[in-house]
């Protein structure tokens, strides 16, 4: 992505929706929810690409930056090299550690200056370890709890996790947490995540043709792989992006999709459930709710079914 600016812009609190600055600068390890570019459009499912990175986070159409592969998250799309990187804020305020990256809390730099007892600290120019003199710990910022590196006869070292001073010669640990411990595990369930697997309407569309949701395994578990430009070739105006489930032209029984070079295999979708609704022929029929609306109104950016459903799935 060359040439794009990313404009990181501030978020007040802890959020998996930011990136913590001083432990992970380029968000290798995001693991929030942002599914659109910094230019606005909305990110493919990483599909088949999450079995060459594993433990990277590839999540449906979730922003990430696997292997460190660039300087922030950034996900596939419709933007004009393919992809493009994802405006995720950096975090303002870190009133946690990380577990994994700063066990022992050295790079914290979050506001608590009280200790595990609520005690008030001292300011640390107040104290033995003056900023003038440790200049790369954060002690210049006041009295807050921080783990400034310690001279014990001839070593040094860190302290086990932050802390400070609450008199002039008395030291005390302070409470703050590990971030692991607040973060919000992603849930499972698609439809949380604005995705929605989709189903058949059996009776319209008996092979599935006109199948537009994000189912990206196939029936045996298997991880669809993206579609190739020649598919598209072949196939155009499929809706052939990504790593979802599809059944291009109609050409097949059902919905299926390639998992690997010269294979493939169906997917399992589910069918829709009958109803006595008939829309016309310039209509589309929301998914949950007995409603009919112009095609036109389709992913137009306004939610004109009761259940959102004609938002969902867009390119």
């Amino acid at each position: 992505l060359f040439g794009l600016t990313i404009i990181s812009c501030i978020a007040v609190g802890l959020s998996t929706d930011c990136i913590q600055r001083e432990i992970d600068p380029s968000g290798k390890d995001y693991r929030g929810y942002v599914s659109r570019t910094a230019t606005g459009h909305k990110c493919r499912i990483w599909g088949y690409q999450a079995q060459n990175f594993p433990g990277a986070g590839l999540r449906e159409n979730l922003c990430r930056n696997p292997g460190n592969s660039y300087t922030a998250p950034w996900c596939h799309s419709d933007d004009p090299y393919g992809w493009a990187a994802c405006d995720i804020p950096y975090c303002e305020v870190k009133e946690c550690v990380s577990m994994e990256k700063d066990r022992n809390g050295k790079k914290y730099r979050g506001t608590q200056n009280t200790d595990q007892h609520g005690n008030t600290c001292l300011d640390w120019s107040e104290t033995k370890h003056s900023p003038k003199e440790i200049t790369d710990a954060g002690l210049e910022d006041g009295n807050y709890c921080r783990n400034p590196i310690t001279v014990r006869g001839q070593t040094s070292a860190y302290r086990s996790r932050p802390w400070c001073y609450i008199t002039k010669n008395r030291i005390s640990y302070c409470d703050i947490p590990y971030c692991e411990d607040l973060e919000p595990t992603i849930d499972d369930d698609l439809e949380s995540l604005g995705l929605d697997i989709g189903c058949i309407p059996i009776a319209e569309d008996p092979t599935g043709a006109g199948y537009r949701g994000s189912q990206f395994t196939t029936r045996t578990g298997k991880m669809c792989r993206e579609w190739e430009d020649f598919d598209r070739l072949v196939w155009p105006n499929n809706d052939l992006f990504g790593g979802v489930c599809r059944n291009p032209g109609g050409d097949d029984s059902s919905p299926w999709c390639h998992t690997g070079p010269n294979e493939w295999d169906y997917c399992d979708i589910p069918i829709c459930r009958e109803r006595d609704l008939v829309c016309e022929a310039d209509e589309l029929m929301c998914v949950e709710v007995d409603q009919c609306i112009s095609k036109e109104k389709n992913c137009d950016g306004v939610e004109d079914c009761d259940d959102g459903s004609d938002e969902k799935n867009c390119l």
